[in-house]
């Protein structure tokens, strides 16, 4: 089962339990803006908040939980948002795509990231 995988030792972003960053006050203030933004639906899966009976995940692109631009945000359901997270290149992957679908979406700079020490780093806007 996905959860029980994700628990203690399986999961690279807790540890004892607990989550190594804290959600930062501006974090709150931009995640209804974000939602807006995405209009209350899964960005990749395209459920609405409405459709799911759930609120939906306000996901950080690079993990960053200190990044708060919202060039850096997407709005997830519970699953899409589970089944994202990972080893770092898939991590990668997936923000990589992201990033490509908030470019085409809202016409957001293009980024691309790079996995540097298991860690998510986002690099110049690509084609650049």
């Amino acid at each position: 089962m996905h959860s029980a995988a994700m628990k203690d030792e399986g999961n690279t972003n807790y540890r004892n339990g607990n989550a190594i960053a804290k959600y930062s006050r501006e974090f709150r203030h931009i995640r209804n803006d974000v939602l807006t933004r995405d209009q209350r639906c899964c960005l990749v899966c395209k459920m609405t908040e409405a459709d799911n009976g759930q609120e939906l995940d306000v996901h950080h692109i690079d993990f960053d939980k200190n990044n708060n631009v919202i060039e850096n945000f997407a709005s997830l359901c519970k699953m899409c948002h589970s089944t994202r997270n990972g080893k770092p290149e898939r991590r990668m992957r997936f923000a990589n795509e992201l990033y490509a679908l908030l470019s085409d979406l809202y016409g957001y700079q293009k980024r691309c990231s790079i996995s540097v020490s298991g860690r998510i780093i986002i690099t110049s806007p690509t084609g650049s």
